[in-house]
C-alpha cells in the first residue's frame, strides 16, 4: 500500500512538472571549456567553437579544435621576444577552411597583426589585417600544403630589423599592413582555425604546437617526451626592462645590483621574465635580517619608510639555490620629480613619423591611434633625473589628452594609445610619474581630427510579412565613430523588387493630408500590402537604407528585401494565451493536489467508518 501512494505521489508531481513544461518555452544554456593551464601559460580557449584543449607533452602543445563548422581559437599568454621569434607547428588533422596566426602588442592590447592561411592548388596561401582595418587579398606561397601535416610542419618566424613575417622561409609580402612593430619587441601570440567541419572525432582539427623559439634562441619548448620537470625544466629568461638592451641575465653570470628606491612606494624590479614554457621565475626578500619565503611571479615590492634596507634575490626557478640577480635595496625619500626639456620634447614630437601630418584621423571601431613611444634613449634626452632614484624602467609615462568641447583636467590613457572619438582640435600632453607619485607634465601640442570613415547601417537583410498585415518599416540602426550621423541625409527608401532582381518603382511614404493618402500602401511609415508575393520573386519590396556623417561621408547603402506570404493564424500574441498558460498550470496543480489528497484522506475515511 505505501508503494502504491509513493506512486501515486510521484505521479502527481510528474503531471504538474510536464504540463509547465508544456506551456512554457525552455532555454537552455551550453557551457563550454574555456580555460586551461599548461605549466603556468594560460590557454584560454574563445569564439563560437570553443576549442576543447589538451597538452599531450610527448607531442607538443596539442590543442584540439572539436565544434563542428565553427570558428575557434586558443591563447597563449605569456609574453614572446619577437627580436628572435619562430613557431614551429603542425597539424594531426586539416580539417578546416583557414588557421590563423595572431600577434598583439604586449603594451597595448588594441594593436595587432593576424595571418591567416588555406590551402589553394595544393599551396598555402595567406593574408594579413591589422587594427588599423587594413587587410590583404590571399596571395599564394611556394609552400607545399602537404607540409602541414608533415613530420617537420612548418615554421612562421618573424625578422625585427625587416618587419617581416616568413613562413618556412618564404617572405610574407605585408602590403599596406601598418602594425608590423611590437613596443619593446614583445608580443602575445594566440591561435586558431575557421570552418571545421563534421562532429565525429576524427573530424576535430588537431594542431600541435611544437617548438617555440624567441629570446635570441634562449627559450626553446622542446616537445620530446619529458614533462619538463625537475632538471628537465628550461629557465625563463630574465632581461633588462631598457628597451635596446638585448643582454640577457644568465645563471652563470649572476648580478649584484646596489640601488636607491622612493621610500613608501613600490619597486618594480627594473628586469622582466620571458619564459615561453610558464615556469615563472621567483623572488625573496630579506628585510631585518629574516628572509622571505621565495614567491613565483613576483616583479615588485612595497617598500617601506626612509632608511629601510632589502634583500631582494631573484631566481630563474623556484627550485634553484643561487639567484640570477641580487639587489641591494635602501628606501630614499623622494620628493623631486623628474624635469622636462621642453625644446627637446618639441623635436621628438615634431621628428615622429606618425604626426608628420595635417591632421590625424578618427579612430574606428576598435582601434587607437598610438603616440610615438619615448625609448631609453629619448628618455635620456627629454627627461633629467635630479634625485638618482628615477630612471626610465620605473618612471610611468602616459598620454594625455583635452578633446573638442571639454574643459578642465586632462584625461589620462594607461599607455600611449588614445581612441580618437570627436571632430575637431584636440590637445596633447604627456606625462611622467615616478613611483613616489611625483608628476611632471610636458608643454600641451594640439591636432585637429578629421572623419574619413563612413556611418555603418545594421538591418535585417529580410523579413516576410502577411498580407494585409501593417508593418512599421524600422529607421535601422546607424553609428559613427567621431563626427556623428547627419539625421538630414539618413533616411530610407522603399522600392517594388522586379522579377530579376532589381529595384522597381519607387513608392512614396504618404503623411496624413496628403494626396493619395487612403489609397496608399505606403502611409506615415506604415506598410500595408494588399497583394501576395508572386512565385517567381525573391520578395515583394525593397528598403534602402541611406546614411551620411556631419564629415560628409556617405555609408554604403544597405537593403532590407521585404517578403509578402499568405497569413497564418498566429496565437502566439493573443493575451489569452497568457491566461490560457496560467489556468493550465493551474488546473494541473490542483490535479495533481487532488490525487494526493485522494490517496492520503480517502483511506483514512474508509478506516473510521
Amino acid at each position: 500500500m505505501k508503494s502504491k501512494k509513493l506512486l501515486g505521489v510521484i505521479c502527481a508531481f510528474l503531471m504538474m512538472f510536464s504540463a509547465s513544461v508544456a506551456v512554457l518555452s525552455d532555454n537552455s544554456v551550453f557551457a563550454a571549456e574555456t580555460v586551461k593551464y599548461y605549466y603556468g601559460s594560460t590557454l584560454a580557449s574563445t569564439g563560437d567553437g570553443s576549442s576543447k584543449i589538451t597538452s599531450s607533452l610527448s607531442n607538443g602543445l596539442q590543442i584540439t579544435f572539436e565544434k563542428a563548422s565553427k570558428d575557434s581559437s586558443a591563447s597563449y599568454k605569456n609574453a614572446l621576444d619577437m627580436n628572435d621569434f619562430a613557431v614551429n607547428f603542425r597539424f594531426d588533422s586539416v580539417n578546416f577552411d583557414e588557421f590563423w596566426f595572431k600577434f598583439t602588442d604586449n603594451d597595448n592590447d588594441t594593436k595587432w597583426v593576424q595571418l591567416s592561411f588555406k590551402v589553394q592548388d595544393g599551396k598555402i596561401s595567406y593574408k594579413m589585417q591589422d587594427n588599423n582595418h587594413v587587410e590583404t587579398a590571399f596571395a599564394a606561397t611556394t609552400v607545399s600544403s602537404d607540409s602541414l601535416s608533415s613530420e617537420t610542419g612548418l615554421t612562421l618566424s618573424y625578422d625585427k630589423n625587416s618587419r617581416a613575417f616568413s613562413l618556412n622561409g618564404v617572405t610574407l609580402n605585408s602590403g599596406d599592413i601598418k602594425t608590423l612593430s611590437f613596443y619593446k619587441n614583445i608580443a602575445d601570440m594566440s591561435f586558431g582555425v575557421k570552418g571545421v567541419s563534421g562532429d565525429e572525432e576524427d573530424n576535430d582539427a588537431v594542431i600541435q604546437i611544437k617548438s617555440i623559439k624567441s629570446s635570441n634562441g634562449t627559450q626553446t619548448l622542446v616537445t620530446a617526451n619529458s614533462k619538463f620537470e625537475g632538471e628537465n625544466r628550461i629557465a625563463p629568461v630574465v632581461i633588462p626592462k631598457e628597451d635596446g638592451k638585448d643582454q640577457i641575465v644568465k645563471s652563470d653570470s649572476a648580478v649584484n645590483v646596489a640601488v636607491n628606491a622612493a621610500a613608501d612606494s613600490t619597486y618594480g624590479f627594473p628586469y622582466f621574465c620571458l619564459d615561453i614554457l610558464g615556469t615563472g621565475w621567483a623572488v625573496s626578500v630579506t628585510q631585518d635580517g629574516a628572509e622571505g619565503e621565495k614567491v613565483e611571479g613576483k616583479t615588485s615590492q612595497a617598500i617601506g619608510s626612509e632608511g629601510s634596507v632589502y634583500t631582494i634575490k631573484i631566481y630563474a626557478l623556484k627550485s634553484d639555490e643561487n639567484p640570477l640577480i641580487t639587489l641591494k635595496v635602501t628606501a630614499k625619500k623622494d620628493t623631486a620629480e623628474v624635469t622636462v626639456n621642453d625644446e627637446a620634447f618639441k623635436s621628438f614630437i615634431s621628428n615622429a613619423e606618425v604626426l608628420k601630418v595635417d591632421h590625424l584621423v578618427a579612430s574606428t571601431e576598435g582601434n587607437t591611434f598610438e603616440f610615438p613611444h619615448i625609448d631609453s634613449e629619448e628618455f635620456s634626452r627629454i627627461v633629467t633625473v635630479t634625485d638618482g632614484l628615477d630612471d626610465y624602467s620605473n618612471v610611468k609615462i602616459q598620454v594625455g589628452y583635452l578633446a573638442p568641447g571639454s574643459s578642465g583636467e586632462f584625461t589620462y590613457a594607461s599607455s600611449y594609445a588614445v581612441k580618437l572619438n570627436k571632430t575637431g582640435t584636440w590637445y596633447f600632453r604627456y606625462k611622467f610619474t615616478d613611483p613616489a607619485g611625483n608628476i611632471t607634465e610636458s608643454e600641451p601640442f594640439a591636432f585637429r581630427v578629421f572623419d574619413e570613415t563612413p556611418p555603418t547601417i545594421t538591418v535585417e537583410s529580410s523579413v516576410e510579412i502577411d498580407v494585409n498585415q501593417k508593418y512599421t518599416i524600422p529607421t535601422g540602426t546607424i553609428t559613427d565613430n567621431a563626427s556623428g550621423v547627419d539625421t538630414a541625409y539618413s533616411t530610407w527608401k522603399l522600392y517594388y523588387l522586379n522579377a530579376d532582381g532589381s529595384r522597381g518603382a519607387e513608392i512614396k511614404n504618404i503623411k496624413e493630408g496628403e494626396e493619395g493618402y487612403e489609397d496608399s500602401i505606403l502611409k506615415d511609415g506604415v506598410l500595408t500590402p494588399k497583394e501576395l508575393t508572386a512565385a517567381d520573386l525573391d520578395g515583394s519590396f525593397v528598403i534602402v537604407y541611406q546614411a551620411r556623417d556631419l564629415d560628409g561621408n556617405v555609408a554604403e547603402e544597405v537593403e532590407t528585401i521585404v517578403k509578402v506570404v499568405e497569413g497564418t493564424p498566429d496565437y502566439s500574441n493573443n493575451p489569452f494565451n497568457d491566461f490560457l498558460r496560467v489556468a493550465l498550470i493551474v488546473v494541473a496543480c490542483l490535479a495533481g493536489t487532488g490525487i494526493i489528497v485522494l490517496i492520503f484522506v480517502r483511506p483514512k475515511e474508509r478506516e473510521l467508518k
